[in-house]
């Protein structure tokens, strides 16, 4: 996987190194060539429903109701040029690019969820429900962004073993 580095303010480039890294595969997304956007980070949240009865002799009684949606968070970065674009000549900034995938891929547009896939198989269902964009560093004219999305749970996924 290649490492990145900042080249000139707003732009960087990929240089291929060692490292491992965990594979973040998001339905639809066209990553850096395609958004100037970087994935750089996937916050998941999940609870399963469950009931707590306290009695009056010290019984506690649990009970369990499966699995509530859960949320997931992706992060990422974008830049106002991509490696190998003039920076005279780019057409749109990677928010953009961020802004036009949620309007895309948003479940009141797209109606279905998307496929997000973590590492090499832990693949999860979910509706993008939400995006934040931030372009608060002007001078290097990079900016983050996160979509929110629920995740539905399936029954009996399989996962690796631990």
């Amino acid at each position: 996987m290649p490492d990145i580095f900042s080249t000139a303010r707003g732009s960087v480039v990929a240089v291929d190194g060692p490292g491992v890294t965990v594979r973040v595969a998001l339905e639809g997304w066209q990553g850096y060539n395609g958004f100037k956007a970087v994935i750089t980070g996937v916050n998941l949240e999940t609870e399963n429903g469950t009931q707590f009865l306290h009695t009056l002799r010290d019984f506690i009684y649990v009970y369990t109701f499966g699995e509530r949606v859960g949320q997931m968070t992706i992060q990422g970065v974008t830049f106002a040029v991509a490696c190998g674009d003039d920076a005279g000549e780019a057409a749109y900034h990677g928010l953009e690019y961020a802004y036009a995938y949620y309007l895309r891929a948003r479940a009141s547009e797209l109606t279905r969820p998307v496929t997000v896939t973590l590492g090499g198989d832990t693949t999860f269902f979910a509706f993008v429900v939400g995006m934040r964009a931030d372009l608060d560093d002007t001078e290097s004219t990079m900016g983050k962004f996160s979509l929110v999305l629920k995740t539905v749970p399936l029954a009996n996924r399989l996962v690796p073993q631990v």
